[in-house]
């Protein structure tokens, strides 16, 4: 869903692989999640892993970049264990469902 410069809704259509299609089936089955905020209409898709497994992420976003999937690096600092942790975000911002 987009809205153009009138504030007017336009629906995006697309089509989507067969492999797009179940390489997000198998990612919403394992790490990868939906989520949808109160006030929004469309849920969006994220999913984390540890930067070690940048290259399988990279992978999965070629098959799923047709929703505007965008990868993201990132480091958390625990104070439990005194160490930061380094992870990779793969997400989108609206998922039309």
């Amino acid at each position: 869903m987009i809205k153009n410069n009138n504030n007017k809704i336009e629906i995006k259509e697309f089509r989507i692989s067969e492999d797009a299609k179940q390489v997000l089936l198998g990612s919403l089955l394992g790490d990868g999640y939906l989520r949808k905020f109160r006030k929004s209409r469309n849920a969006h898709y994220k999913e984390v892993y540890s930067v070690k497994q940048k290259d399988y992420l990279l992978w999965k976003n070629d098959y799923l970049k047709i929703f505007d999937t965008k990868v993201h690096e990132y480091s958390v600092f625990d104070q439990r264990t005194n160490k930061n942790y380094n992870s990779i975000l793969l997400w989108n911002t609206n998922l039309v469902i």
